[in-house]
Order: C-alpha cells, then structure tokens, then sequence
C-alpha cells in the first residue's frame, strides 16, 4: 500500500504500511492468487505511529490513520 495518495501545497504525501506482499506479479489476477498463497511480511523500516509525520527529501510520510484525519479536516 506504499505509494502517493495525494498532495499538500504540491508536496506528495506517501502513506507507509507495515505489511509488504511476499511476491508480486504484474497481472492483478494471478497477483490476488500469489497473496492468497504466500501472504504477507512485515516490513524491516520503523512503522510511523498514529498523528507523527516525517519529511524527508521533499516528501511527506505518514501512516493510514493519520493520512485520513488529514483528509477529513479538509487540509489537502
């Protein structure tokens, strides 16, 4: 679930998930099989707890929870 989930002021915010797929596939059918039969891991980097942001290198990372409070109260 890495990945650029929207902007603020034109600095994209990247939302960091503790679990990574084990193998990955490029075609979204035979990638839902891979998850249903390899599973998860959990990632190696420090998971950034609930209302903490981190800025590093011109980019914002935060976690869901934090991401969507954003949201709600209309910053972005």
């Amino acid at each position: 679930m890495n990945g650029i989930w929207g902007t603020y002021t034109r600095i994209p915010i990247i939302v960091i998930d503790k679990r990574k797929q084990k193998r990955l596939h490029r075609k979204k059918r035979i990638n839902k099989k891979w998850t249903k039969s390899y599973g998860y891991i959990e990632n190696n980097y420090p998971f950034i707890e609930d209302d903490n942001v981190i800025i590093f290198k011109g980019q914002i990372y935060v976690n869901e929870k934090t991401f969507m409070k954003l949201k709600t109260l209309s910053l972005m």
